[in-house]
């Protein structure tokens, strides 16, 4: 894991190869989160409707299924945005910036 901010972008600007590098991971990282809630809601609509057809319970499994994958995609969510958030605090920390959100 890299130990310092994001790039910024005048960093970008100017063609830092390491700054581009980081943006580009980070925008890989952050994309996948659409992704994500889009396979999720897929994912529960056909398990739902195949469920459904089989214990003739239409629309009930459908709707529980979507709702549960948009509830595990949310938690990848907080999960992926605590992770970056506690690794953005311990660069701060190292560098001895004083941290905001204990004030």
């Amino acid at each position: 894991m890299s130990e310092e901010l994001p790039p910024s972008p005048d960093e970008i600007e100017k063609g830092n190869p390491d700054a581009r590098a980081e943006m580009w991971r980070l925008t890989g990282t952050f994309s996948f989160i659409g992704i994500e809630f889009g396979v999720a809601a897929l994912i529960g609509f056909f398990a739902g409707s195949w469920l459904d057809e089989q214990f003739d319970t239409a629309p009930l499994l459908t709707l529980v299924l979507m709702f549960l994958g948009f509830a595990a995609a949310t938690r990848d969510l907080f999960r992926l945005v605590r992770k970056h958030r506690k690794q953005l605090a311990d660069e701060d920390r190292g560098r001895g910036v004083a941290d905001d959100e204990g004030a």
